[in-house]
This record gives C-alpha cells, sequence and structure tokens, in this order.
C-alpha cells in the first residue's frame, strides 16, 4: 500500500494477493481521504478484483468502500466502513463467487502512548456477525507486540511491529481451527 497526503487530502493505491497454481486471487485499489477538521476523516475506495481457478478460467469484479473515522477524545476513536457497498459480483457467471458485501464498526482506546485496545463489530452479508478485541503494546518506540482474537469463526491473531524512520514491517500470524496458521505480513512507508 502508498499513501500520499496532500494538504487535508490522501489518495492510496493498494496490491493484495493470494493463493497458489490453482486458485489465485488478486485485487488492486484505490482510494481517496480527507480530514474535515482535526476530527473527522471520510474517505472512498474502489478496487478491481480478479479470480482465477484452474478449469474455470478468470473472472473479475469491481467494488467501491466508504468509511468515516472520529477521534472522540484524545484516547477513543471511532470507525466505520462498507465493504462493496454497490453490491457487484464477478463478471463471469460460472462461478458462484460473490463479492462480500460487509458492514464492520470499530472503537480503540489508547490510555497512554504505549497501549491500543481495539473492538470490532463485523457483519458480511449471508453470514454471521463476528466480534473481535485486540491489544498492541509498544515495549520500546521501534517494537510492539499485538494480539487478538475474533468470535466467528474463532480465530486467535499474534504479531509484532517494527519502525525504523519512515519504514513499517508489520508480521502477524493467524490460527483457525480448520485453516491452521496463515502468515501475513505488510510493508509500508510514511511520508
Amino acid at each position: 500500500m502508498a499513501v500520499l497526503p496532500i494538504k487535508n487530502n490522501f489518495v492510496a493505491t493498494s496490491f493484495q494477493g493470494y493463493g497458489f497454481s490453482e486458485f489465485k486471487e488478486s485485487k488492486v485499489g484505490f482510494a481517496y481521504a480527507k480530514n474535515f477538521g482535526p476530527r473527522l476523516t471520510l474517505g472512498l475506495k474502489t478496487t478491481y478484483h480478479q479470480l482465477k481457478i484452474a478449469g474455470y478460467g478468470v473472472t473479475t469484479g469491481f467494488s467501491l468502500d466508504a468509511g468515516a473515522y472520529y477521534q472522540l477524545t484524545k484516547e477513543l476513536a471511532f470507525g466505520a466502513f462498507a465493504a462493496n457497498v454497490s453490491k457487484q459480483n464477478y463478471t463471469n457467471k460460472e462461478t458462484s463467487v460473490y463479492i462480500p458485501v460487509s458492514y464492520n464498526i470499530g472503537l480503540s482506546y489508547s490510555p497512554n502512548d504505549k497501549v491500543l485496545v481495539a473492538a470490532t463489530i463485523n457483519k458480511v452479508l449471508k453470514e454471521r456477525v463476528d466480534v473481535g478485541i485486540g491489544i498492541d503494546y509498544q515495549i520500546i518506540p521501534f517494537f510492539g507486540l499485538r494480539g487478538g482474537l475474533t468470535v466467528n469463526p474463532f480465530k486467535q491473531y499474534c504479531g509484532f511491529g517494527l519502525k525504523y524512520k519512515h519504514f513499517t514491517l508489520d508480521m502477524a500470524s493467524v490460527f483457525d481451527a480448520n485453516l491452521g496458521y496463515s502468515p501475513q505480513m505488510a510493508i509500508s512507508y510514511a511520508f
């Protein structure tokens, strides 16, 4: 992901890839966000989706996401976003895979500069409501530990983050009873 701040505006692009030779999912996104004063930020994101399944070919689709962030107090913040608000699907009618529609709200509490506690409620259409909680603890200024869990389905998360000047490296692992461990990595640069 790359984010470019321009005064009170932000433009961003992102790329995600997942899968193996028989199944590959790719997403390319473009986002725009604007600050409306020191407390409120609103954003929109459009994403191009591509799905390749051996024996079924390739299908594509677009989605639109919208979100808001509000800083209630110095310690407390609220956020909400809707993914695929346009309820778009893949273009290939031979696959029954759809682009998920979800509604999400979250709350974060940071009592000091070392601890952040966050909670979320997520609803993906056609699925049960999921609730999650997580904690981030900055042991030293450039290194933090993270952990959390969600309930539907039950998953456990753990990871760490490293910051060096403008660069950030985040590593995490998710444990799912059905899938086992899934490692994740994110690299970012802040201007």
